[in-house]
């Protein structure tokens, strides 16, 4: 059973697309990944790896979208066979590091 966080195929497909058209300057930092919600997507059946994708959806806020990898470097897209496009996310600035050479 997946998080909770996860995107519908056709809305990912839109907030990718608007992140490939946007020439804004971004004020992101990086991104919080929580651990529990990474390992939902190594979890999943055949996933050899993860693949990351910018995105923003339609209120302007950015995202970065994570499916899974199969061996032949492809991504795992299919929801009927419990194959998710995952959002758990959290932008810096607001989840910023306090310390350490990147913050």
């Amino acid at each position: 059973m997946p998080s909770t966080n996860t995107v519908d195929p056709v809305i990912a497909q839109r907030w990718v697309e608007k992140w490939r058209g946007s020439d804004e300057k971004l004020d992101l930092k990086g991104f919080w990944v929580p651990g529990d919600d990474l390992r939902d997507v190594m979890n999943e059946s055949g996933a050899q790896d993860a693949r990351v994708y910018m995105a923003i959806d339609d209120d302007g806020n950015y995202h970065l979208l994570i499916v899974g990898v199969d061996a032949d470097g492809n991504d795992m897209i299919d929801p009927d066979n419990g194959q998710y496009i995952y959002d758990f996310t959290q932008p810096c600035p607001a989840t910023c590091s306090e310390t350490g050479p990147l913050k």
